[in-house]
């Protein structure tokens, strides 16, 4: 069994090129899932207090006055109680920046480093702001005007600005314009799976394998090789955790021909074998 994904409605999917959709929560719990992942990104703005949220292997409180951000490839599930609420705004990657040509922008959004802390707290003045920008965007998304989406978006961009200002100032990227680093982890997270060599990514971006790996060395103190490899431990270390899939069958949807060259990987990494790392997921 692969880790469930919640898909776009197909209704939605045919009408609107890009996604945008809300929820507001809370009370009697009416569906328990399963860890899953999206095809779509995350806010989660909590209201009221009550519950857990596990997001790759990591569990966090449900607490109020805060955010927590889910990419569309991260696992993630929520057990709360029913004291708890709050507002999911679910949008696709081409909702925030429609053309290709500001697609790239996305790269400086907390969904697309791993390194950031999927969990984002205010203090209570700028999350009131935030919770009056959350319902502005619930009234235009029940409005019928043509126009409601370029508002809400422009809202979410507001949200993001209150985001970045509340990350840890050792994570926060300060720069408008993707890095060739940016860029880099972001073809990683396209192709991580698809055994491409550092030669292809560097070529991608139009610059010598050592100059991509001096650049990685610089901002992220990591090798490009050890970039690449992370993504690929990350991905890894969900397929054991969350699915009931074989070690070999892990091992070929990440771009391992051998399985055996897949377990070594893993156990380079991580000093435990694949097994032995599922079996501690499970008594966890």
């Amino acid at each position: 069994m692969k880790i469930p994904i919640h898909k776009i409605p197909d209704e939605l999917a045919q009408k609107y090129n890009s996604f945008f959709s809300l929820l507001h929560w809370g009370g009697k719990r009416q569906v328990i899932h399963t860890p899953h992942r999206h095809a779509f990104n995350e806010l989660v703005f909590i209201f009221n207090d009550g519950g857990e949220h596990e997001i790759d292997f990591c569990t966090y409180p449900i607490k109020t006055q805060s955010v927590h951000l889910v990419g569309s490839a991260q696992v993630h599930q929520i057990n709360r109680t029913d004291e708890a609420a709050g507002c999911s705004l679910m949008f696709s990657t081409n909702f925030l920046y429609p053309s290709s040509a500001q697609e790239l922008a996305l790269t400086n959004l907390p969904f697309f480093d791993n390194n950031y802390q999927p969990i984002v707290f205010f203090d209570a003045a700028t999350f009131d702001t935030i919770k009056q920008l959350v319902e502005q965007i619930t009234i235009a998304h029940n409005s019928p005007e043509a126009d409601k989406f370029d508002l809400i978006r422009s809202y979410l961009q507001v949200i993001f600005v209150y985001i970045k200002r509340n990350l840890s100032t050792n994570n926060a990227k300060n720069t408008t314009t993707p890095t060739v680093v940016q860029r880099f982890m972001a073809l990683v997270e396209q192709h991580y799976n698809k055994n491409w060599s550092l030669s292809e990514y560097a070529a991608e971006l139009h610059i010598s394998a050592n100059y991509l790996n001096d650049l990685c060395k610089r901002e992220t103190e990591l090798t490009a090789h050890q970039c690449i490899q992370n993504r690929i431990l990350l991905e890894a270390k969900r397929q054991l955790c969350y699915t009931s899939q074989s070690i070999k069958e892990i091992a070929y949807d990440l771009g391992f021909e051998d399985s055996a060259y897949f377990s070594r990987f893993f156990k380079k990494c991580t000093q435990v074998s694949p097994i032995d790392y599922r079996n501690a997921a499970e008594i966890r």
